[in-house]
This record gives structure tokens, sequence and C-alpha cells, in this order.
């Protein structure tokens, strides 16, 4: 009896690896966009504003999760967190953002089972010191860091200056982008962010 069913129990556990992997291989997630407002405030410390249009394929996916780092700077402040455009209160159920604070600052969106779908996520933080003092005040800041997990088709950073203040050169990226000045500051883009590839 365990001869005959044996081949029968190897067959099944080979179609169980199968299908398991081809789910994991078919479950995968993007940034449609990544846009990243910076708002600079007088006296170095700077609000940021991060706008992320995840797009989901296969499924079904329960949460979001971004982490933040606050090295070179003096401390950062979670202040708020949305999925398209609803506000989430604290916590770990669906519908909510989980907050975890420190070094690095760690924020989870959970929300119900989701397949084939784009959703927007929202976070808004304070940064503490991120201006350099020197011969010349100097932002250097990693919009994108390097440890994420997913390709980003196209980068958005825009940056507005306190009332009176001009830079003394233009800004840029570590990489190829365009500029375009606004009325408070300037916009750049860059587009097809990799894996694992970060953005300065």
């Amino acid at each position: 009896m365990t001869r005959k069913l044996f081949p029968a129990f190897l067959i099944c556990l080979l179609l169980a690896v199968l299908v398991t992997t081809t789910a994991l291989a078919g479950k995968t997630y993007r940034a449609e966009r990544f846009d990243a407002q910076l708002d600079l405030q007088p006296g170095g410390d700077m609000l940021v504003t991060e706008t992320v249009a995840f797009r989901f394929d296969g499924g079904p996916f329960t949460y979001a999760f971004r982490e933040i780092s606050a090295n070179g700077t003096d401390g950062l402040t979670f202040l708020d967190a949305s999925m398209d455009g609803v506000p989430m209160t604290q916590g770990a159920d669906a519908g909510q953002v989980e907050v975890s604070g420190g070094d690095p600052l760690k924020i989870t969106w959970h929300f119900a089972p989701t397949s084939d779908a784009t959703h927007v996520f929202v976070v808004r933080y304070r940064m503490a010191g991120v201006v350099s003092t020197g011969a010349a005040d100097s932002l250097h800041w990693y919009v994108i860091p390097p440890d994420h997990g997913y390709s980003i088709d196209k980068a958005t950073i825009t940056l507005n200056y306190p009332e009176g203040i001009q830079p003394l050169e233009a800004p840029a990226l570590d990489r190829e982008f365009d500029s375009t000045p606004t009325d408070t500051g300037v916009r750049l883009t860059a587009v097809g962010v990799a894996e694992a590839e970060s953005v300065i």
C-alpha cells in the first residue's frame, strides 16, 4: 500500500511546489510614481511629503512598507499618513497605519486584500537639521534610498525654498534628470529607477 501511494504523493508534492513557485512568480509590485515634496524650513528643518503609487499584480497584497533613516539629521517626526486619499489612524488593522518610531522610522500601511490594482500611499514627516552649515549652507539628501525592493517608473522631487532664499547653484540629482523651475523652488524628474537604486 505504501509503495503504491508514494508515487502519487510525490506527484502531489511536486505539483504543490510548482503551484507555489508559479504563485510567487506571479505576485509582483512596482511604483508607477514616487513623488517627494521637500519643503525647507527656516532654521534647517524640512517637511517631507512622499506620495507613492504602487501597482500590485497578482496577490493578494495586504500591506505596503516604508523605512526612513534619520542618518545625517537631528531626528525625524512622523506627522500623518493616508491611502487613496483617506487619512489613516494608527493601528495594525486593515485601514490603519502602523508606525514604529526611532531610527529608522518604520511605516506600514495595512489594507484589505487587493490584487491587480494601483493604490496611492502618502506619508508626511518632519526632518530636523537636514541643512549642513559651513561657508555656504547645503542639502545632500537621499530622496530614494538604495534599500527598496521595487522598481520606480518615474520619480518627481519638488524642492521648495523658504521665503527670500535662493540657491547659490542649481539643485541636481546624481543621475540623468529634467529640471523645471516653480514659483517657490524647483521640480526635478527622473525615470526608470531600478530596484535597490538610490536617487540623491
